[in-house]
């Protein structure tokens, strides 16, 4: 569902489609902490590979999730974005010389 609803947002950061990239990311979160919680009900047999697949369709959501905010522009990922970071140097310089 989540998928579906940053598919369905569009591509321009608006008001309601940041809080839908919210929504999404809180989602994505709750479902890797509870993913022992999921398969608590089934310990009585081996759910090693569906734990591990759900864990992997848990990453690739995070995944789309993170690549619609950089088409967004939400995350920083150019240089410009951390322009702020960058030290200031001071050169001096001193010339000297006759015009004439």
């Amino acid at each position: 569902m989540n998928l579906f609803m940053l598919w369905m947002s569009g591509s321009s950061p608006g008001i309601f489609n940041v809080m839908i990239l919210g929504y999404c990311l809180t989602s994505i979160i709750g479902q890797f902490t509870r993913a022992n919680v999921v398969f608590q009900n089934f310990k009585t047999i081996d759910t090693t590979l569906q734990w591990m697949a759900y864990l992997a369709l848990c990453c690739v959501s995070l995944a789309y999730l993170l690549y619609h905010m950089s088409g967004m522009g939400l995350l920083p990922t150019s240089s410009g974005d951390w322009i702020a970071l960058i030290p200031e140097t001071h050169i001096i310089e001193t010339v000297g010389g006759v015009m004439k």
